[in-house]
């Protein structure tokens, strides 16, 4: 067996649980996913299987979509709402002309730094294992793009936007600093990847497809 699997993730399954969990279902070791998507996040995971994880790279490279809600008035140490909230301040006085205002200057190449609750590594080490340990490193700023971005609703302090965006970028970094610039702080409340390439969450079977061997080989892209 030789494809690609599309999958909605669901929130609290890790990108590796999907994995895990395709293994076991279909017996084929050799099954990588495409590009972690956070667990307290959802949305379209791509999984590679046999002959097709020669091609991981391939799909790294296409862009990717999300719907993102944050939430202004609160920083966290995660900079999702699965951390602490170590800091509020106002967001009263944020008005939908000033946030687009500064959501617009992160289109285009831009360079981020990366959350400290990442899987990037530093010396071997993954960021987050070193994140759950108390301790926070000096992380450089990586270039990365935004094709597009849309406000679909406000109203404060929970804002939503549409973002298209390349490789290496992190939504959760990109709410951390709206808020920055707005002087609110902000974190994320909801991540959804919607689309990856050409293929959209319409292609994706969920997890309790997972389960059944036959609904995988039925479903799986063959490589060609």
């Amino acid at each position: 067996m030789d494809g690609f699997l599309i999958v909605n993730k669901p929130i609290s399954w890790s990108s590796f649980d999907i994995v895990k969990l395709t293994r076991k279902t279909i017996g084929i070791k050799k099954i990588g996913h495409t590009g972690t998507l956070d667990k307290e996040a959802s949305g379209l995971l791509i999984l590679c299987i046999g002959k097709a994880t020669k091609l991981v790279e391939n799909f790294m490279l296409m862009e990717k979509e999300y719907e993102v809600e944050g939430k202004l008035g609160e920083k966290t140490e995660t900079d999702d709402a699965s951390g602490r909230v170590i800091e509020r301040k106002k967001f009263d006085d944020i008005s939908l002309d000033s946030l687009r205002k500064v959501v617009l200057k992160y289109v285009g190449e831009i360079y981020q730094i990366p959350p400290m609750y990442s899987a990037i590594k530093v010396k071997g080490e993954r960021l987050y294992k070193i994140a759950r340990k108390g301790k926070t490193l000096k992380r450089e700023a990586r270039k990365v793009f935004i094709k597009r971005i849309e406000i679909l609703s406000y109203s404060p302090p929970f804002f939503k936007l549409n973002v298209v965006c390349g490789k290496g970028f992190y939504i959760r970094a990109l709410i951390r600093d709206i808020g920055e610039k707005l002087g609110t702080g902000a974190h994320t409340l909801n991540l959804v990847r919607i689309r990856i390439g050409k293929y959209t969450l319409q292609d994706a079977i969920n997890v309790d497809d997972l389960r059944d061997g036959t609904k995988i080989f039925s479903r799986c892209i063959p490589v060609i």
